[in-house]
């Protein structure tokens, strides 16, 4: 009987169930682990431009290249009013030609390859005010908020080949690229990272919902309508280039003699980028009185109902085939406007003109 208890004692232990376990498990991503991007940038005064320098990644490849970068930089000098690129540090080179750039150099790191891209605008307004506007466009790419600090919290730097009143001014950001409303950047007033002409595309990673650019000279279509923006497009008028910051994008005109038309949501004020466009049509930082009547002449027109204003920037001495800007300024919520923007040969852009003001008409905003 003792033997027969113990057995059936022992099967009962054996049949009974594991006890439940709980564990916690962390659920968010630690800091360590959350890919970060980090973006250096540097805005120098050149009278009567300003240079910009600027370069975005992941965080570990910006931090390896970063006391180079910095070392480079801070050796710079500049000839007939242009930096000298000729010695470049071990491991970089000079990038092919790029549109809206006046240079990219290409560094090398372990884990991919960054882009210094180099750029020029005409200096507009003070200084601190430019620099500010600048970097604080530059936070938002990466969905920092704006700061009310000096030079919105960038730093003086110290370059060899500059002198003068006004320092050069040093950016160091981390965050998030392409989450922010500033990312989709557009013109504004001494706009980083743009050099005359056009708006640059933004430099790092892509947006994933940016579709890949048509085949040059491919037909443009309704189908190229974003989720922001619909329009009917012109006859003739071909997909241009697109980019994290543009919502439409089409070359115009002949083929022989193009002009490109860009759609883009950006900050900055009316008189500021005027001021900006008439520099980049004219090669030179225009006098307020010229300035005075390029806004007195604006065009006021309604776009999806809102009221906007058309600008025709031409050169001065009238030359066809100089470079001349059609640009239409929307107002938006919240500080921002839509930029309709062509830039190309003033005589495309005179055969354009009608065809511009039929497509203004047919864009409707998407609430």
């Amino acid at each position: 009987m003792l033997l027969v208890g113990w057995l059936v004692a022992f099967t009962a232990a054996c049949e009974r169930p594991e006890p439940i376990r709980e564990y916690s498990i962390r659920m968010d991503v630690p800091e360590v682990l959350v890919a970060q991007d980090r973006m250096l940038g540097l805005i120098v005064p050149q009278a009567p431009e300003v240079w910009f320098f600027k370069v975005v990644g992941p965080d570990d490849a910006i931090e390896y290249a970063a006391p180079t970068i910095r070392q480079f930089l801070r050796d710079l000098t500049f000839a007939d009013g242009r930096p000298d690129l000729e010695e470049l540090p071990a491991g970089w080179q000079l990038g092919t030609a790029r549109p809206m750039r006046e240079a990219t150099l290409m560094i090398d790191t372990p884990t991919r390859e960054l882009e210094l891209a180099i750029s020029r605008l005409p200096k507009s307004g003070g200084w601190d005010d430019q620099v500010s506007m600048n970097v604080n466009r530059w936070r938002g790419q990466l969905d920092l908020a704006d700061s009310d600090q000096p030079w919105a919290g960038g730093e003086p730097f110290e370059v060899v080949g500059i002198d003068g009143d006004e320092p050069a001014i040093w950016v160091d950001l981390t965050g998030e690229l392409g989450a922010g409303p500033g990312a989709m950047a557009g013109p504004m007033s001494g706009m980083a990272g743009q050099p005359s002409g056009s708006s640059a595309p933004p430099i790092g990673r892509p947006a994933a919902d940016v579709p890949p650019p048509s085949p040059s000279g491919s037909p443009a279509s309704p189908s190229a309508n974003s989720d922001k923006l619909k329009y009917d497009v012109p006859e003739g008028w071909r997909d241009g280039k697109m980019s994290m910051m543009r919502l439409a994008a089409f070359n115009i005109g002949p083929a022989e003699r193009p002009a490109e038309l860009t759609i883009i949501p950006a900050g900055g004020d009316v008189r500021g980028n005027v001021d900006r466009w008439i520099g980049q049509v004219r090669g030179e930082q225009p006098p307020a009185d010229v300035v005075d009547a390029a806004l007195a002449a604006a065009v006021d027109l309604q776009v999806s109902g809102r009221q906007g204003q058309r600008f025709f920037l031409e050169p001065a001495d009238g030359a066809d085939d100089a470079q001349a800007i059609d640009a239409t300024i929307v107002p938006l919520e919240d500080g921002m406007s839509l930029f309709i923007k062509a830039t190309g040969p003033a005589e495309t852009l005179g055969e354009e003109r009608q065809r511009i003001g039929e497509f203004l008409e047919s864009i409707s905003l998407v609430e």
